[in-house]
């Protein structure tokens, strides 16, 4: 088994011959172990979103003018300026006080 992280996988045992075969089985485990990372952003309301109207202004923005000639750090930067702004305008309201979780895993 292989992997570049090393707590991934645990409890590695390698069992009989597969078959008639000189090759071995491997039984292993793969950790999924989360942190919990309180945000401080809040929580979109889709349902109360105007979908065509974020469609119809982003069908307006000139992509190749906008993002020509910027780095990819760049660009990723504009384009998420550009979405948040239109779904400002026409996005949805938050939901109350709410604080959201993410979770991901230890290896990320």
């Amino acid at each position: 088994v292989m992997s570049n992280e090393p707590k991934l996988i645990s409890s590695l045992t390698v069992l009989k011959h597969l078959s008639n075969s000189d090759h071995n089985m491997l039984e292993f485990s793969v950790v999924f172990e989360s942190e919990k990372h309180v945000t401080d952003s809040r929580i979109l309301d889709l349902g109360k979103a105007d979908f065509n109207g974020m469609r119809r202004r982003l069908s307006t923005v000139n992509w190749g003018d906008l993002l020509m000639g910027q780095t990819t750090e760049d660009q990723r930067r504009i384009l998420k300026e550009t979405f948040n702004k239109i779904r400002r305008k026409w996005g949805s309201g938050l939901y109350g006080d709410q604080t959201p979780f993410s979770f991901s895993p230890l290896f990320f």
